[in-house]
């Protein structure tokens, strides 16, 4: 059967082999790959989205068992393309989780509400069976635990907002890892994320709302509305 160029400009219409109707050219989908790539296909889009549709659970399962059959290949090119295109993944999955973060968040969201079972599930299994790799990551990655911990907490007081580990780090930075409080300074001391307005009274989990004071000096502030000077500051003002 002849296939219709796409800028054969004699043709502007063809006959959609399903339903037997004429039809302009851009009623029919294109080859997009192979010998006939840019030709137009036989069927209509409308026939060939109603025959999809049709048989989407068929084409699922053959897709599925296909898989199954070639998954040792599958990961090995899946393995090989990351290795050489490594740096150019990672720039793309941390520019796209920038612009889409609430929309990741929901979808994460609903897929644990929709699988929570099943997830907690996996959890207590993967903990129980890899307790050691857990707790060797742990002690090579505390203050990321920690700041995952107080982001939790900042969300079940639904507080408004959130900042990074890397603006925590900053910050800290920024005072001289210095205890504005009592000027003490790390490692001496070990800094905590205190809420200048805390939680409990409405305040914010953005980083402008925290400031770095150690863990005697953030319990005495309790739930006052305080915000101690940045020595730094004073001294370059």
């Amino acid at each position: 059967m002849k296939l219709e160029k796409p800028n054969e400009k004699s043709v502007d219409s063809k006959t959609c082999c399903a339903c037997k109707e004429v039809k302009v050219l851009t009623e029919f989908y294109q080859y997009k790959s192979g010998v006939n790539k840019g030709y137009y296909r036989h069927w209509c889009k409308k026939c060939a989205n109603e025959y999809n549709k049709k048989n989407n659970e068929r084409f699922n399962q053959r897709i599925i068992k296909w898989r199954e059959l070639h998954k040792e290949e599958l990961l090995k090119k899946v393995r090989q393309y990351y290795k050489i295109h490594r740096q150019e993944r990672l720039e793309y999955n941390r520019k796209y989780h920038i612009e889409h973060k609430d929309k990741i968040r929901e979808k994460d969201k609903n897929k644990y509400i929709k699988n929570r079972e099943q997830i907690r599930e996996y959890g207590k299994r993967y903990r129980k069976e890899h307790k050691d790799i857990i707790k060797k990551y742990k002690e090579n990655n505390k203050e990321r635990f920690i700041h995952l911990y107080a982001a939790r907490r900042a969300r079940k007081n639904n507080a408004e907002g959130s900042h990074t580990l890397n603006e925590w780090l900053l910050l800290k930075k920024q005072y001289n890892y210095t205890c504005p409080c009592c000027g003490r300074k790390e490692p001496e001391i070990k800094l905590t994320k205190d809420h200048i307005i805390p939680l409990v009274k409405g305040g914010s989990d953005y980083i402008n709302n925290i400031q770095p004071l150690c863990k005697n000096c953030n319990s005495s502030k309790y739930t006052q509305i305080k915000r101690f000077i940045n020595s730094l500051e004073v001294n370059n003002g």
